[in-house]
């Protein structure tokens, strides 16, 4: 006899977006987010994830790789594997991009001593970049922000700009995460508290994201579950 699961599965939320996608967030609200948004890819697994991807590819290649990050944030991911790259004697060079002014203000503070990374205004949807003109692309922590449509768009785009590989790395919806997250996130303030709640709700499960990544007719696509529930689709342009 099969029994029934104790609890549904977490149904995906489409209609609320996150507090910090909103244009008109205060500059300091904002600034305090992608700091928080700093520490929680150092602590939980985000940063990990990207930089063994990144070092993968660049013991593989002999010659300066060319990496493009997609909806940077605060570009803290692109500062990191720059740090690592040097300091495994590899040559790395950056274009970190996002759709936002106001956090591609705040990441250009955070990217000055680093002349290897280069910000980009641009849609995820529609990147303003030629076709296999990066080696390597990534998206951490934001196909998530997209409704399936968007996010097919958005991984279609990588594919076509690459020529190597991309990595998205996200959140595993579940509804233990979801608790995780919400008593780890209730000392910080908004608007992290409320998005990283939210940010569950909205993520998508590895069976969705393999379909997604079916849909956008991506090759040897391969969906791993990682620690602190977050996951990794590996594909091939």
């Amino acid at each position: 006899m099969v029994r029934p699961a104790l609890l549904p599965p977490l149904a995906r939320e489409t209609e609320s977006t996150e507090r910090m996608d909103a244009p008109d967030l205060a500059p300091a609200e904002l600034a305090g987010a992608l700091r928080n948004l700093t520490w929680l890819n150092r602590c939980f697994g985000g940063l990990r994830v990207a930089a063994r991807f990144t070092a993968r590819h660049l013991a593989a290649g002999g010659q300066t790789l060319t990496l493009l990050d997609v909806a940077t944030g605060g570009a803290d991911i692109p500062v990191a594997l720059v740090r690592r790259a040097r300091a495994a004697g590899r040559r790395l060079r950056i274009i970190a991009l996002d759709l936002q002014p106001q956090t591609l203000a705040f990441a250009r503070e955070g990217i000055r001593p680093f002349p290897e990374i280069v910000l980009v205004r641009g849609d995820a949807r529609a990147l303003p970049l030629r076709n296999r003109s990066v080696d390597i692309a990534l998206c951490n922590l934001s196909l998530h922000h997209f409704d399936d449509r968007e996010a097919v768009q958005v991984l279609g785009e990588m594919a076509r700009v690459s020529r190597a590989a991309l990595l998205v790395n996200d959140l595993r919806r579940s509804r233990l995460g979801l608790l995780a997250t919400s008593l780890l996130l209730s000392w910080c303030s908004n608007p992290t508290r409320t998005d990283g709640a939210l940010s569950f709700r909205r993520a998508f499960t590895p069976e969705e994201i393999r379909a997604l990544a079916v849909r956008a007719g991506l090759r040897g696509a391969r969906v791993c579950r990682r620690a602190w529930f977050r996951l990794a689709l590996e594909a091939r342009p």
